[in-house]
């Protein structure tokens, strides 16, 4: 879906925009229409940071010894995944430990 790649990008450049202290006013108007654009198709993030690595949700492009979590715990996401009516969209790209 390209408008999520546009989304990705108004929500990283405002995350930039931030750090360095410039204002984020217009971009906060045009993600809060966006945001109300993907509930109305209901389309929904999917939430990982924490979970266990599900490949129907979730697509793993990086490992990561920890002996500390159990394995497949999602450690972070790298592109944020879409559902919609229980349809995935696009996949989160993440992060997973590993015990070693």
């Amino acid at each position: 879906m390209d408008f999520l790649k546009i989304y990705d990008d108004f929500i990283r450049a405002r995350v930039v925009f931030s750090e360095n202290k410039i204002n984020t006013e217009g971009l906060d108007s045009i993600l809060k229409n966006m945001d109300s654009l993907l509930k109305k198709y209901d389309v929904a993030p999917i939430d990982a940071l924490g979970e266990i690595f599900d490949p129907n949700l979730h697509e793993a492009i990086s490992v990561v010894i920890d002996p500390d979590l159990d394995d497949n715990t999602i450690i972070k996401e790298i592109r944020k995944g879409y559902i919609s009516q229980k349809r995935v969209i696009r996949p989160t790209l993440v992060e997973i430990s590993k015990k070693g």
